[in-house]
């Protein structure tokens, strides 16, 4: 026989309690958040990557090769930007207007740049980033 300690039979004694005091009124018994089962989540209820995303990791595949084979590898806005860069760490790539507003050949034209640097210019208006992405990628001494 499995006995319940104290604590564990005085617990499942208030829940039975509560339980059959809601049934007695008629409302349908809901268990305490604590004993619900956690949410089941599957394949079916995840979001996959679309058509977009899909695209960009194949672009981006392609760029990180093109920028490592002219010599690209740390923060196009160090020097110019003044910030806390971290060099050729934490690298991503910067396009000259928001990914929403971007037509698939937009995505090449992009410069590689720091977070910190991306976190700066992710929030100025428009036309200025579209101003330092596109006089960053015009002052490179080679294009990839």
């Amino acid at each position: 026989m499995n006995r319940l300690s104290p604590t564990d039979y005085a617990t499942a004694l208030a829940r039975k309690n509560a339980r059959e005091a809601q049934k007695a009124r008629g409302s349908k018994f809901r268990a305490p958040l604590n004993c619900r089962q956690p949410l089941k989540r599957g394949v079916a209820g995840r979001l996959k990557p679309g058509k977009k995303t899909k695209e960009w990791a194949s672009v981006r595949a392609k760029l990180k090769v093109r920028f490592a084979a002219v010599g690209i590898t740390s923060c196009e806005l160090l020097g110019i930007l003044p910030h806390l860069c971290t060099k050729d760490n934490y690298l991503g790539f910067a396009h000259a207007a928001k990914r929403r507003k971007l037509s698939s050949d937009d995505l090449y034209h992009v410069i590689l740049i720091c977070n910190h640097s991306h976190n700066i210019i992710e929030v100025w208006p428009a036309e200025e980033m579209k101003r330092i992405v596109d006089s960053t990628i015009h002052q490179r001494e080679k294009q990839p």
